[in-house]
């Protein structure tokens, strides 16, 4: 005997689309973030950027190990934790790039480089509810466009971090215009799209973030 439901089919096919309609909704949670060329480190960026705000990717830090420490410390009291690309001997004083993030957002360091003029970039992945995020902090060398050195190097080393994962965002001080990214092959070899900000972000009238 088969026995009968409460559910009409109608009814469950709607409730199935309500659920996929919810699910789809989580999905798009939202990511908020801030990045910024400081041009030097000063803890009065902490009272600027609070954790509410997201995480912070900050470029040209100029801290050495000693800074680098003081900065984990200040950084930690502020309610974050502080992520640096891996360094052999000293850290360069020139330069850098860290990413801060909130604690209660768990971040997770999945790599990154540092040269010794403090180029290089810096990969910190954020756990989501059914995916992760992989947030790339990125600072080329000014003066030399993208295929003067070390940029073709810093670019080389990332490609393959980022054919390793499908959700991810590179931002930070690339110190050359959008478009001259978007005239190479970079952003298919990458599999990503490039958005940029539709104003000048330097005073020349150039957009190099």
């Amino acid at each position: 005997m088969q026995g009968h439901s409460w559910l009409d089919p109608i009814t469950a096919a709607a409730f199935l689309d309500d659920l996929a309609a919810q699910e789809f909704q989580r999905c798009q949670e939202s990511v908020v973030f801030v990045s910024a060329n400081i041009t030097a480190w000063t803890p009065d960026i902490l009272k600027w950027h609070q954790p509410q705000k997201g995480p912070l990717l900050i470029q040209e830090l100029h801290l050495g190990d000693e800074g680098a420490k003081k900065l984990r410390i200040e950084a930690l009291a502020r309610g974050y934790h502080t992520f640096l690309p891996p360094v052999e001997g000293p850290r360069p004083t020139k330069g850098g790039l860290a990413t801060l993030v909130p604690i209660h957002q768990q971040g997770r360091f999945r790599g990154g480089y540092l040269s010794d003029e403090g180029i290089g970039f810096l990969l910190v992945e954020l756990p989501r509810v059914r995916h992760s995020l992989l947030l790339v902090n990125l600072y080329l060398k000014s003066g030399v466009g993208i295929t003067g050195a070390p940029n073709p190097e810093v670019l080389a080393r990332l490609k393959p971090l980022l054919r390793q994962n499908s959700n991810w965002i590179v931002v930070g001080d690339w110190n050359f215009p959008s478009q001259e990214l978007a005239e190479t092959s970079l952003p298919e070899a990458f599999r990503g799209r490039i958005v940029a900000p539709p104003e000048a972000t330097i005073t020349t009238g150039n957009c190099l973030e």
